[in-house]
This record gives structure tokens, C-alpha cells and sequence, in this order.
């Protein structure tokens, strides 16, 4: 039914949506949120869902039916990614959001009957040539039976999946959409794609079911930068909150690490810590909170809030999520 990768990595996921997908008695969720930091997950989970509702044999994931052809080619009529590069309307000339006239032409789609349960995919996304990290991504992407929407392997350009935030689904967009999410036609789920379920609006958020997708891929695993700083973690001295705040981003300065890819440092420090601590699931439990804590921090930092602000006050809530 799910992709090995699926299987072997998202095993809690995939467990609920199994569940659920066998239970005849119960509808599939309208409206689905997926968050943390690896997008390329989110978007195989979200294709690998689409593909299951759409399956007309045996729900495998070898199963080689027209609507599974499709969904792994990427080229289903209703299963469709929206994202400030794809499903423009024709007089759409805006470049840089997901515009009013797309969330128009998703309403008008759903004005006409389907057969398809129908599967909306909302994401930023750009295409550029791959780093290092991205293309292992699209590597297991493709060894997983998936398609990226756009591959060009002679110029080596790839539609690369982002996550969504409130400067690319600015609020206009996101409220012309609210009553779709409501109330959709029978047999149709969205699916937004995002680091953090804040850079959503309320009103969807309050909508919808929400996934944190625990990220596998290990971009860096360099972490000593943390581990300098926070070498008693998860004790924390309060009053050594700014010193460490100071010194972290002092350190990144000088080896040319921005604060974004500082905060992933950080994640990956954790998700360490949390494996060396596997036996003991309530510290676990923390440390993961604290990832998402840090998942916060990354959306302050897109909003343009100050490095020394928004990284202090992350160490500040790691520590009273520590104090007792």
C-alpha cells in the first residue's frame, strides 16, 4: 500500500491512514496538514495517499492500474499540486503567490462531478538545479516509483517541493478556499505541505487534521557547533540563555552558517540526543517537542523576526519545556 520508504521511515503515519483506509464506515479527511522539514516526504506521502484513493485493483504499491500509472507519472487529471509555479490559469500572471485565480479555477473544478476522489496538493516549490542534498531526495523520490511535475535531466533542472507559508498563500487566497475546505464535494482532500502549521492561517489550520513528518534525511551531520554550546543538554542554565544565543550565532558568522542553517544544526543535535536516548521514551517525548519548538523558530526567521530574538526565545521555551 505505501512506498518502502513510507514503511520504513513514517511508520506512525502510515499506521493511522491505514486504519483509517480500510475503515469503509469512515469518510477520509477533507482537509490534511503534513509539517516539518522534509518536504520531499510530505510529497510522497501526499501522492502515495492520493494513489491509494484512486487505486482501481488491489491498493499495492506494484499495482500498474491507469489511475496509479498516473499518480506515479505525476500526470493524474485529479490529482493535482498547486504551488506559485503550477495549475495557473491561463490569464494567471502572478509569479511569486498562490493566487486568488487559482484557488477560482479549484472551486471551479469542483463545481463539476468525478469520479476520481480528487487530491489538492498545495506547496511552494522552485526549479533549480539541485544541491547535493536535494538530489539524494529526488533519488529516493524516483526510487520510490514517484515523478517530480517537472525533470530536465539534460539541463539538470528539477521542480523542487517547498514548504507553504502566509507570503506564498497570502491571506486573500487562503479565505476564498475556506468553504471548499468545509464543505467539499464527496470523495476530495487537501493537502497542505509546510514546515511549520503557523504559516497557515487559523481558519485552515482549525479545519484540518495535522502530521508532523519527522525529517530522515540528515543534511548536515556536523553538529558540534550545538554540542560546544549545549554540551549538558537538555539542562539548561536560564540565566546562560543569552550568552548561548550570542555565542551560536557569533560561531555561525564566522563559519558562514546562516541562522536558518543554524536552526537546523540545532534540530539535527536534538534528533541525536533523542537516538542515543531511545530507551527512555518520556525524554524522547521532550526532545521532540523541542524540535518543534525550533520548527517555530524557522517560521519567526521567514517572517523576518531578528536571529538573536527568535533563537533566545526557542532556547528560552526548550528550557522551561525542561524545568519540570
Amino acid at each position: 500500500m505505501f512506498t518502502p520508504f513510507i514503511n520504513n521511515n513514517l511508520s506512525f503515519i502510515k499506521d493511522y491512514f491505514s486504519l483509517l483506509l480500510d475503515n469503509k464506515e469512515k469518510n477520509f479527511p477533507q482537509s490534511i496538514i503534513l509539517y516539518g522539514e522534509d518536504t520531499f516526504a510530505q510529497y510522497m506521502l501526499a501522492l502515495n495517499l492520493a494513489k491509494i484513493l484512486n487505486c482501481l485493483d488491489n491498493r499495492s504499491m506494484s499495482c500498474n492500474c491507469l489511475n496509479c500509472n498516473w499518480i506515479k507519472e505525476n500526470s493524474h487529471p485529479a490529482v493535482i499540486t498547486v504551488s506559485k509555479l503550477d495549475f495557473k490559469p491561463d490569464d494567471d500572471s502572478s509569479k511569486t503567490v498562490i493566487s486568488v485565480k487559482q484557488t477560482q479555477e479549484i472551486k471551479n473544478q469542483l463545481s463539476t462531478t468525478s469520479e476520481y476522489h480528487r487530491v489538492f496538493i498545495l506547496c511552494d516549490a522552485e526549479i533549480k538545479t539541485p544541491n547535493e542534498t536535494e538530489k539524494e531526495q529526488i533519488n529516493k523520490f524516483k526510487k520510490n516509483n514517484f515523478s517530480l511535475p517537472y525533470e530536465d535531466n539534460e539541463s539538470s533542472q528539477y521542480w523542487i517541493p517547498k514548504g507553504i507559508t502566509r507570503k506564498i498563500f497570502q491571506e486573500e487566497s487562503a479565505n476564498s478556499m475556506l468553504k471548499c475546505i468545509e464543505e467539499p464535494p464527496p470523495r476530495t482532500t487537501f493537502i497542505f505541505l509546510t514546515k511549520d502549521k503557523s504559516d497557515l492561517i487559523e481558519t485552515i489550520i482549525s479545519r484540518s487534521q495535522s502530521f508532523y513528518v519527522p525529517s530522515k534525511h540528515v543534511e548536515n551531520n556536523d553538529v558540534e557547533i550545538i554540542a560546544k554550546e549545549l554540551k549538558y543538554y537538555p539542562e539548561i542554565d536560564r540565566l546562560e540563555i543569552n550568552n548561548i544565543t550570542n555565542n551560536l550565532l557569533t560561531n555561525a558568522e564566522m563559519l558562514n552558517i546562516t541562522p536558518e542553517e543554524l536552526i537546523i544544526k540545532f534540530q539535527q543535535f536534538i534528533k541525536n540526543t533523542a537516538l542515543a536516548n531511545a530507551n527512555t521514551p518520556t525524554n524522547v517525548a521532550k526532545m521532540i517537542d523541542d524540535i518543534k519548538i525550533l520548527n517555530e523558530t524557522q517560521s519567526q526567521l521567514r517572517s523576518y523576526i531578528k536571529p538573536e530574538l527568535a533563537l533566545e526565545n526557542a532556547i528560552y521555551k526548550i528550557y522551561k519545556n525542561w524545568e519540570n
